[in-house]
């Protein structure tokens, strides 16, 4: 019995999710990444597939771990191959391993990304990015709507190195129409945390190629679902695949992808920093892109109907959520993002207003935090985001913790503030439970 099989193949978003790396480096008739798969692409396929096993005739559903820190091989032209990078060699797990390529091969397939190299964590694929693009005497510019330890990582390690730094509103970097023409590098986040600021990330390339900078994209609160910073004109896009990636709160890892001449000596940095991502960990995060397109999703849809529900209630200063009308940045975020506008939602508690940043156990904003928490049962405080459970945060205490009051103030950031991460849950747990929270502020007055 034979299998029909077409010439090619076109496969969706969703497909390319599950499936993840038929081939990669193509924009589908979508516009988001992968597109033909080509007959003759097959046998290929399936060798990749199974990372290194090899198969024949049968092979896994599910892609195999490979834990091996080394590995065997028959001759010194084998290694030398192997240490070079040669696709399907491999000597070292540092440098490259089976199962993190296969994970690195599968999230290039959705980014529509030439290249991507996997890293210990979101911080890992940050700085070794930095450290490879920038040297003594460049200029680093920034959107001043950062997570608080990409902010602190660049003014207290990149800034003494001789780096020039300029933090700036991207009101102001678009007003201006052009960078300084020493700009080697911009760096944006597309949905900033956690005020959830939404990256103009076209006009922002216009930006970068104007001077021949670096347009870099930190994209893991819009997720690939939201999100196309590289189909928009970005050179590199970032995630930290222990949030929406891996989706289950189980895993630390971090990813760049982008030009295959781009990550090359990214990767090379990676490998001699020593931030490269263990097997076990990518092979979480490959499982979880699986589901990314159901999850997200769901988190999103959740996360719209919260800040609608909040702001109706009346507990809360203000809502914060790229998709209602009164978000600064809705026009942008209508314009640049897709299919929905994330899974996170930031608000503040109405007690918060008076409560000042950084000022330790004082201020009625962290008082009224801590009694929103007392009344959760389903929802968890949790130091981080993105997990198939809703979870809340508490931004002066955990992501922007080492930031001084002066500097919290400057970005808008109080002790009023919570960050909630929605889950797949029903909405009607969620919001039941975050009725709970509030109602606790008000028995407690």
């Amino acid at each position: 019995m034979t299998t029909d099989r077409r010439d090619d193949v076109t496969l969706s978003f969703d497909a390319r999710c599950v499936h993840g790396d038929l081939r990669h480096g193509e924009r589908g008739s979508d516009g988001r990444g992968l597109g033909e798969i080509r007959d003759g692409d097959r046998d290929a396929r399936r060798d990749r597939e199974i990372d290194g096993i090899q198969g024949g005739a049968s092979i896994p559903a599910s892609p195999p771990i490979v834990t091996a820190s080394a590995f065997r091989l028959p001759d010194l032209e084998s290694i030398e191959r192997a240490e070079g990078g040669q696709p399907g060699l491999w000597a070292y797990s540092r440098i490259a391993n089976p199962t993190v390529d296969g994970f690195e091969r599968a999230l290039a397939a959705i980014e529509g990304a030439e290249a991507a190299v996997a890293t210990a964590s979101g911080m890992g694929a940050i700085t070794a990015t930095l450290l490879e693009l920038l040297k003594p005497g460049d200029r680093l510019v920034t959107t001043d709507a950062l997570y608080g330890t990409t902010r602190r990582l660049i003014d207290e390690r990149l800034a003494p190195l001789g780096i020039v730094i300029e933090h700036l509103p991207q009101s102001d970097l678009l007003a201006g129409g052009a960078l300084p023409p020493d700009t080697r590098v911009l760096y944006t986040e597309a949905i900033s945390n956690p005020l959830l600021r939404v990256a103009d990330v076209p006009a922002l390339a216009t930006l970068a190629r104007g001077v021949g900078a670096v347009l870099v994209v930190d994209a893991t609160f819009a997720t690939p679902v939201h999100a196309d910073p590289l189909g928009q004109g970005a050179d590199i896009v970032i995630h930290s695949a222990s949030k929406y990636l891996g989706g289950h709160s189980d895993l630390i890892t971090g990813v760049v992808a982008g030009a295959a001449s781009t990550i090359t000596p990214i990767r090379k940095a990676v490998s001699m920093l020593g931030a490269n991502a263990s097997p076990f960990d990518t092979w979480l995060a490959r499982r979880g892109l699986r589901t990314l397109h159901l999850r997200v999703a769901r988190q999103s849809a959740n996360a719209a109907a919260v800040a609608d529900w909040l702001a109706e209630r009346g507990r809360t200063i203000q809502v914060l959520y790229p998709g209602r009308a009164d978000h600064p940045d809705h026009g942008i975020a209508s314009r640049v993002l897709r299919d929905g506008f994330g899974g996170m939602v930031t608000f503040e508690l109405a007690a918060g207003a008076a409560g000042v940043a950084g000022q330790g156990e004082g201020g009625d904003g962290r008082a009224a935090v801590s009694r929103f928490l007392t009344g959760l049962r389903m929802i968890g405080l949790v130091p981080s985001l993105a997990g198939v459970e809703t979870t809340v945060s508490h931004p002066t205490t955990t992501s922007h913790r080492g930031m001084t009051a002066e500097a919290l103030a400057r970005a808008g950031i109080s002790d009023g503030m919570v960050r909630l991460s929605c889950g797949v849950e029903s909405i009607d747990d969620i919001l039941e439970d975050l009725g709970r929270g509030l109602d606790s502020i008000a028995r407690d007055e």
